[in-house]
């Protein structure tokens, strides 16, 4: 029997022109898992369990599946971005990125090119990986008010920009993907 979700957060979709839309959501008894499930709500399979070994979630916050079925976790918990093979089922860890340089991972996005982008909700910052891991970029977003630091969320790629959530300052920032701030939509009070 599968466990009730316990987000009702839709955190990752990818539709490959040979197969149908999968979701992916966080699910689990403390959603320290994933579970795929096609678009009519059939569930597929899960992966990862709770622990900080390799292929293991505590607190998985984000996640893209690529078209070419690569799915990355941001895994808050274990201050880490973990890359799992989905190409089959079921999905095989392929490795751990950013261990050891990120505070607090809540969101990772891959533009076309291949580059990983990782938001790091503690720190801040939003970090740029090679496919093969390496740091490229660190930025920080924009502050707010000098006493407010960006708390940055989530992010999504559109083309040659990435746009990021900053909760705190109630906006969203679009960069372009050297980190050049190029416009934000801020809230305004009413």
């Amino acid at each position: 029997m599968l466990p009730a979700l316990t987000t009702a957060l839709l955190i990752a979709i990818a539709a490959p022109a040979a197969a149908q839309p999968t979701l992916v959501a966080s699910w689990g008894g403390r959603g320290n898992a994933l579970g795929a499930f096609r678009a009519d709500g059939t569930f597929v399979e899960s992966v990862g369990e709770r622990g900080s070994g390799p292929g293991q979630l505590l607190g998985p916050s984000g996640v893209t599946l690529t078209p070419q079925r690569q799915l990355y976790v941001a895994d808050h918990g274990n201050r880490r971005v973990l890359h799992f093979d989905w190409q089959h089922s079921p999905a095989r860890f392929v490795r751990t990125l950013g261990s050891g340089a990120l505070v607090g991972p809540s969101d990772v996005v891959v533009d076309s090119t291949g580059f990983i982008y990782v938001v790091d909700w503690v720190g801040g910052e939003i970090v740029k990986l090679h496919d093969d891991g390496r740091e490229v970029l660190r930025w920080r977003g924009s502050g707010g008010e000098p006493q407010q630091p960006p708390i940055l969320f989530a992010a999504v790629v559109d083309g040659t920009t990435l746009h990021l959530t900053d909760m705190i300052n109630g906006r969203v920032q679009t960069y372009e993907r050297s980190g050049n701030l190029l416009q934000e939509c801020v809230r305004r009070e009413r």
